[in-house]
């Protein structure tokens, strides 16, 4: 019996997002903002500097619009060098409400409870 093996490349084009897809909101908030409610590819860096004493602590923030997952928005935020923490993060998925628009969850404060999870909630609420 002779068998033939065939091998097809497949080309996963939809995973492989380059930089240039990536909506750089820089530090402009409401730009990133705006771009949670079609879920459009975001990012968004933001450096507060903070004193302490006799020093200046830098806290950076960091949150990037990853696309959708089981029909939701998936937004990660992540605030990094935080005093007496490090690093605190959190996953939101904010639900489609109508035709490709989804919840501006970072807006609300009861939708950030409900709809993320992370370390991040748990560093709000102490």
């Amino acid at each position: 019996m002779k068998y033939t093996i065939l091998l097809i490349p497949i080309v996963f084009a939809s995973l492989c997002v380059s930089q240039s897809d990536i909506k750089d909101c820089g530090s402009n908030q409401q730009c990133f903002y705006d771009a949670t409610e079609n879920c459009e590819l975001a990012k968004l860096s933001i450096e507060h500097l903070r004193p302490t004493g006799n020093e200046t602590e830098q806290i950076a923030l960091n949150a990037a619009i990853q696309g959708t997952e089981n029909d939701k928005c998936v937004i990660f935020v992540e605030y990094t060098n935080v005093p007496n923490v490090g690093e605190v993060n959190m996953t939101c998925k904010a639900p489609e409400i109508s035709d490709g628009k989804y919840v501006r969850v970072l807006e609300d404060p009861n939708n950030i409870y409900s709809l993320c999870s992370g370390s991040l909630i748990s560093y709000y609420t102490q």
